[in-house]
């Protein structure tokens, strides 16, 4: 989006340190007895917020994480500052109706449908770093695709 042109920010309005749950750290293939960060923070495009993300990231990998790091790319945080090269992610949308406190951070009305996406990424060690939990405000994002097919 910035590179088209428009002024897009995060804005971390949650940052820790936890116990993973049991419930991330089976996607993150770790012990639940782990520390990891956990962060929510909203996407603003052109001061629309269009996503708000929770993550979960292994402290064991990203020991140097700080709150200014996630006000800007997570990613260019991962690939510069800690060298850790992203091989992909796994995908999964799900639909749903958000609750109260989703609808306040997205600025949209109650009852209004939004996609969930779920986005597990892996270095090209093998090591899973990041599981994010994503809601996008589909009253104002659209996601295209181009998905090229191989020879």
């Amino acid at each position: 989006m910035a590179n088209t042109g428009h002024n897009v920010r995060s804005e971390v309005i949650e940052f820790s340190v936890i116990p993973c749950p049991l419930s991330i750290s089976s996607k993150l293939r770790i012990n639940s007895n782990e520390r990891i960060f956990y962060s929510r923070r909203i996407r603003f495009v052109d001061n629309k917020p269009l996503i708000v993300e929770d993550s979960y990231m292994p402290v064991k990998y990203f020991s140097n994480l700080t709150l200014t790091h996630l006000e800007g790319s997570k990613f260019d945080f991962i690939e510069n500052v800690c060298q850790i090269k992203i091989a992909g992610s796994y995908e999964t949308f799900h639909p749903i109706i958000p609750d109260n406190n989703i609808c306040q951070l997205l600025k949209i009305e109650n009852n209004i449908p939004i996609l969930r996406p779920s986005t597990l990424s892996y270095s090209i060690h093998g090591d899973y770093i990041n599981y994010s939990i994503m809601y996008r405000n589909t009253q104002d994002y659209i996601v295209e695709y181009y998905l090229k097919r191989g020879q």
